[in-house]
């Protein structure tokens, strides 16, 4: 499944541990909504494990941490795990200061979880 209007894009596949959800290009107050609608059932439908791979996100604003945040909740209330996997520089920099990487769960690039 992919999903690609004006440089954002989200596609997602399926593994044997649950969802990967790989979003590329920003997301920000006008591209937050797209992860979201894609993702939420995703994490709602009780996946084993819920991954947004960031590996391909470059800029996140606090419209896109909001709806990761809601992402997680929702997969919380589902009973599945959420984490959060390779992030960029930038992107990692925005969730430290956020106080985020425990609460999402971040990977840094490379580990498989």
């Amino acid at each position: 499944m992919t999903d690609d209007v004006a440089g954002f894009g989200v596609s997602v596949k399926q593994t044997p541990a649950g969802a990967v959800v790989m979003p590329h290009g920003d997301i920000d107050m006008g591209t937050a909504d797209d992860l979201e609608r894609i993702s939420r059932p995703l994490a709602s439908s009780g996946q084993a494990l819920l991954t947004i791979d960031m590996s391909g996100v470059n800029f996140c604003d606090s419209a896109g941490i909001n709806a990761l945040v809601r992402i997680k909740k929702a997969c919380d209330a589902a009973g599945g795990r959420f984490a959060v996997s390779s992030p960029q520089p930038h992107v990692l920099h925005v969730l430290a200061i956020s106080g985020l990487i425990e609460f999402l769960a971040v990977k840094p690039s490379g580990d498989p979880g």
